[in-house]
């Protein structure tokens, strides 16, 4: 007998006071979280805080190819240093942080963009293993999926991305793929 799965909510908010509805009403994952205001961006103490002293996963907008084709709308663009700050504070204050990479919007932003995230989190101060926990384990669970997804353990799903070199020494080895395995079958 099949049971339905707990659905998980995930809300897409961008400012303060966005944020800090998402996270009173209690949802499950906040998209961006870019701090954005009219001003500008200011991750404020109250955001950083409510967010760090909950259950919530922050799904932050990452992952940029330097070969890929147009830029992020000046806004935004005029932003990325502080944006990217904001996580690095949310890490810092022990935030669960996962990548999200809103991979495909536009040209910029292809759909192989996932593995430079984990590079710029390592910029943001994350050690290697939890820079790569935002794309395995964390996003796994954050997905409500970590009871079968996101390690290499035995009664796990053995989907898998080899890559070729020690992402653990240099996140740009997610780029250069050797294989990867669906339920432990090579499709690559």
């Amino acid at each position: 007998m099949r049971t339905n799965p707990v659905l998980r909510v995930a809300a897409h908010a961008h400012g303060n006071r966005a944020v800090l509805d998402a996270v009173e009403a209690g949802v499950d994952t906040l998209e961006h979280v870019s701090f954005l205001t009219p001003e500008g961006c200011d991750p404020s103490d109250e955001v950083l805080t409510a967010i760090a002293g909950g259950t919530v996963f922050v799904s932050g907008t990452l992952g940029a190819d330097p070969k890929a084709p147009g830029t992020p709308p000046m806004a935004i663009a005029a932003q990325l240093g502080r944006i990217h700050a904001g996580y690095g504070a949310l890490h810092a204050r022990g935030a669960r942080l996962v990548v999200g990479s809103d991979a495909g919007i536009a040209p910029f932003k292809p759909h192989d963009v996932l593995p430079h995230a984990v590079a710029e989190l390592r910029g943001l101060g994350l050690s290697a293993g939890a820079a790569l926990s935002t794309v395995t384990a964390l996003a796994a669970e954050a997905s409500g999926l970590g009871d079968r997804k996101g390690r290499n353990r035995a009664g796990y799903d053995a989907d898998l991305l080899v890559p070729e070199g020690d992402p653990a020494l240099d996140a740009a080895a997610l780029l250069n793929v050797a294989g990867v395995f669906r339920s432990g079958v090579r499709v690559r």
